[in-house]
């Protein structure tokens, strides 16, 4: 029996992850120059020469011969999250609005029967494929179904969470756990023929999904017939007698007039259904290069087997299958598979649906006319009821012209061609089984390793695929977080701490200054750094050392490459201790005189007291990976990105000409903005809003760059974090045209200004490059000791007192440790 996925809410991440894949992936020529079938992923062999069990065959034993490309992952797999396989999946056959049928209406208009469009074509719009998902969980028969709410459903981000709830919704379980096949099933006495291609080793490996289109290529079949007789005026011969198929009487100029056999027939339905799952196989191919991951499409394999025609060898997905037909005249037609009854069903006669050819044909009649249906006359039209293709008054000329109708005498001759092919063959179709499912695509995570180690440099591995995974590896830390603190947190939680007010949190400030908090020596000494009575200078308390400081008015500054090297995102804050408002004033003026493009200021903040929140709006503005730190911080700068700060450009780069930053020398001048600037280069940016995001970002990004640091110049601990900006929009009363970035988190730390050291990064000389691409910028060491002695470069994270920090802190604030 199947079973449907259950359905939910949301995350912040999957929100993200939608918008991500709608907005910022690379444009489809690029995507094209670098799309490659990528076989090796995380957790995959390949010709290693060792022994593998699989836990999907009931403990059958692989092993592939060693070779020259001799290869096992150091990861393990890691499977595609649900938002993943929802966006692949919608990428193959998902709804995207409403078809356009520009078809003559005395042209052959009556074969249309569904009108709900998808992002692949099929002939005749035909609903007839699905996509089988396997994956650890089970395997899925996904159909998104017919409902369509709009001409194009995908037209901003409010209509991205359709995505994956239509996967949810869409979701058929039609067996629990992986099918027991996989590269080593062979037939008893054939121990070296391959059922599931020599080149399959990786095929059904658990944590791996494996999407193949599944087509019932009967439903075109029997709708089509109708076409074929009353429009092309096409018949039939038997190929055994050259004699027409059971429709001799229909014989004649007017209805049939045009013979082909009934294998050619067949042989073309085949084929014509066999080509979009190439297109939704392609589609896919596609969404994992956009999204970093790696894809492995292949065919050669009998998908009978995997269906589960023959259980005494594998049972497969456990579809019902008739008995092999002796009077078949081609093998290629003896089986018969049915499917899953109410979740995916085979159309041929005779089969558990349809006796004879008046049930099947009436049943495609009833289809295109019937109650719903998109020819219907009545007011239950599917156009009329939806809202389109067409316009109303479109629809009703159209449903109501009299070659929209059938002619009753094709109906009969397609009637009396099945019912002849049953008779003789015991069957139609005749000469093909009318379920396939013979292509497919698994998509993964692809293992760098492998083509680093084989491969020649250049574009084997493109950044989106480096990237994905450290991106994801966040995301789940994010998430791990977040259920933690869910699971129910001790007292004196973050949860608790969101709904404190500065006043609950004196005795605490009183006590650490004492050095009382607690008799545990790791807190004591953990704390004590970041105790305020310790600052060299309390009202302008820098962090890290200050061997480099020189006085600026009164106050130590530290010198700038120090600066850098000693900057952290501090997450654990003094929530009891409010910033001062000229410290907070000084940041917002560092971000102001940023560099900005066409000298405008791209970047627009909120500066938020954590405690003139209430508490459900601060929780409602977290996201996974912003949780305990929003409840310690007690200021928050949220920043935004001004999409209308180029409007102004006119006018302040003639500004800029004016003082003489922009100068004739280089050919700047009032009309060179006029006529160039604004015209060739401001105006296109404006109009594009892909461009225009990006440039926003990047230009408000170099602002919020200069508040990072000169939060960390005036002594406190600050971080950039992720927002939820539905929700911020609401509570603070954003404008639209502000594109949410970061929420900017000050206070002072409790946690060591050097937060257990400099974060870790990838090597210099995988980063940066001379000349050309893939030519290492060579590294002076004299360069690095040098910078480490003026404080730029300091010693990396973890310092060795780390994980005893945070323990104590998490003990402190009661916090999961």
């Amino acid at each position: 029996m199947a079973t449907t996925m259950a359905t939910g809410k949301l995350t912040d991440v999957e929100r993200r992850q939608l918008k991500a894949y709608f907005e910022q992936t690379r444009p489809l020529p690029q995507l094209l120059s670098t799309l490659r079938s990528r076989r090796v992923a995380r957790g995959y062999a390949i010709e290693s020469g060792e022994a593998e069990v699989r836990s999907a065959t009931g403990g059958r034993t692989l092993v592939q011969e060693k070779g020259p490309l001799a290869f096992k992952s150091a990861h393990p797999v890691l499977p595609l999250s649900e938002v993943e396989e929802a966006l692949v999946a919608w990428s193959a056959l998902g709804p995207n609005g409403m078809a356009h049928w520009d078809i003559a209406v005395n042209g052959g208009f009556h074969e249309l029967t569904f009108i709900a469009g998808r992002t692949a074509a099929a002939p005749g719009n035909s609903m007839a494929h699905d996509l089988l998902v396997i994956k650890d969980d089970g395997a899925f028969i996904y159909n998104p179904g017919l409902e369509r709410s709009k001409m194009v459903e995908i037209e901003g981000e409010a209509d991205y969470a359709k995505v994956l709830g239509w996967y949810r919704e869409g979701m058929r379980k039609v067996r629990d756990g992986r099918p027991d096949v996989d590269w080593a099933l062979r037939v008893p006495g054939a121990p070296n023929a391959s059922l599931f291609g020599p080149y399959q080793f990786n095929v059904n490996r658990p944590g791996t999904t494996w999407f193949i289109p599944i087509t019932d290529i009967g439903w075109l079949y029997f709708s089509v017939l109708l076409n074929l007789f009353d429009v092309w005026h096409l018949y039939f011969l038997d190929d055994a007698t050259q004699k027409p198929a059971g429709v001799d009487k229909w014989v004649g100029e007017g209805k049939l007039e045009f013979p082909v056999t009934i294998s050619q027939i067949e042989q073309f339905l085949f084929q014509v259904e066999t080509y979009p799952p190439g297109s939704y196989v392609q589609n896919m191919r596609l969404t994992a290069e956009a999204m970093g991951l790696g894809n492995w499409i292949f065919c050669g394999f009998f998908d009978d087997i995997l269906m589960g025609a023959f259980p005494d060898l594998a049972k497969g997905l456990g579809f019902r299958a008739e008995a092999l037909n002796a009077k078949a005249p081609a093998a290629s037609g003896a089986l018969k598979i049915f499917g899953i009854e109410g979740v995916k069903e085979a159309t041929y006669v005779p089969s558990p649906r349809f006796a004879n050819g008046r049930a099947v044909i009436s049943h495609m009649v009833d289809e295109k006319y019937g109650k719903g249906g998109t020819l219907a006359r009545d007011g239950d039209n599917w156009m009329l009821s939806h809202g389109g293709p067409f316009k109303p008054e479109v629809v009703r000329e159209i449903v109501n012209h009299p070659r929209v109708q059938v002619s009753d005498w094709a109906i009969d001759a397609a009637v009396a061609y099945v019912d002849y092919c049953v008779a003789r063959y015991g069957q139609c179709p005749v000469y093909f089984n009318p379920m396939q499912c013979n292509f497919g695509a698994v998509i993964h995570h692809v293992d760098e390793a492998f083509y680093e180690r084989y491969y020649t440099g250049g574009g084997n591995i493109t950044r989106q695929i480096r990237e994905h995974i450290s991106l994801r590896a966040g995301q789940a830390r994010g998430l791990r977080s977040q259920a933690r603190f869910a699971q129910g947190r001790p007292v004196g939680s973050a949860r608790r701490l969101a709904s404190r007010r500065a006043g609950p949190w004196a005795p605490l400030a009183g006590s650490l200054r004492a050095g009382q908090a607690t008799k545990d020596p790791l807190i004591v000494a953990s704390v004590g750094v970041a105790d305020p009575s310790q600052a060299q200078d309390d009202k302008h308390a820098s962090t890290g050392p200050r061997t480099h400081g020189t006085r600026v008015e009164g106050r130590l500054s530290v010198e700038f490459k120090q600066l850098i090297g000693s900057r952290r995102s501090i997450r654990y804050f003094q929530p009891y201790r409010a910033v001062e408002r000229e410290k907070i004033q000084t940041i917002l003026e560092a971000a102001r005189i940023a560099s900005q493009a066409v000298n405008s200021n791209w970047a627009k903040a909120i500066v938020v007291n954590r405690d003139d929140l209430s508490e459900e709006d601060r929780t409602a503005l977290k996201t996974p990976t912003t949780t305990a730190q929003l409840d310690l911080a007690p200021t928050w700068i949220f920043w935004y990105g001004d999409t209308t700060a180029p409007s102004v450009g006119q006018t302040t780069l003639k500004q800029l000409v004016d003082v003489g930053a922009l100068n004739p020398s280089h050919g700047w001048s009032h009309a060179y903005v006029d006529n160039i600037i604004w015209t060739q280069v401001l105006t296109p940016i404006m109009s594009d809003p892909g461009t225009l995001a990006v440039v926003t970002a990047v230009e408000a990004g170099i602002a919020i760059c200069q508040a990072l640091l000169m939060a960390v110049d005036l002594g406190l601990g600050t971080g950039i974090n992720a927002f939820n900006g539905a929700k911020a929009s609401e509570v603070l009363g954003v404008p639209a045209h502000l594109i949410p970035l970061w929420v900017q988190l000050l206070g002072y730390p409790a946690e060591s200004p050097d937060a257990g050291g400099q974060r870790p990064r990838q090597p210099f000389e995988e980063l940066y490059f001379e000349g050309r691409y893939g030519k290492t910028f060579e590294r002076d060491k004299n360069v690095v000791k040098q910078l480490e002695s003026e404080g730029m470069l300091q010693p990396q994270a973890p310092q060795p007192w780390r994980k005893d920090e945070v323990r104590a802190l998490a003990r402190m604030f009661g916090l999961p440790e």
